[in-house]
């Protein structure tokens, strides 16, 4: 496996453009990438009290009240994407949330 950082390849494009006789040789540009449905971690953060908790969304899309409510679009846009918009768990205590994390997220 090769790993290349996009300056990397930026270099090798900008560097293999070459101009022989008549003929000009340009790198194209790598495609663009799509997100894999099962291998591509996203976070949610919620904020539960005055806590925020910042975990793999997976678990709570697939068997929980979140799964349609994630589903659906925000009408926040970013809404559980940054500390500065979390979900906000109202009537659940701190105490409350750890353990449900602990279950839905252990190894």
């Amino acid at each position: 496996m090769v790993v290349v950082s996009s300056m990397q390849r930026q270099r090798k494009a900008s560097s293999s453009s070459s101009t022989s006789g008549s003929e000009t040789v340009v790198s194209s540009p790598p495609p663009i990438a799509k997100r894999d449905d099962e291998f591509y971690s996203r976070d949610v953060i919620f904020q539960v009290e005055d806590v925020l908790f910042k975990v793999p969304r997976r678990p709570f899309e697939q068997e929980s009240v979140f799964k349609d409510a994630f589903s659906l679009p925000s009408p926040c846009g970013e809404e559980g994407l940054s500390d500065d918009n979390p979900i906000y768990l109202e009537g659940v205590t701190e105490e409350e949330f750890r353990p449900l994390l602990w279950v839905m997220l252990r190894p």
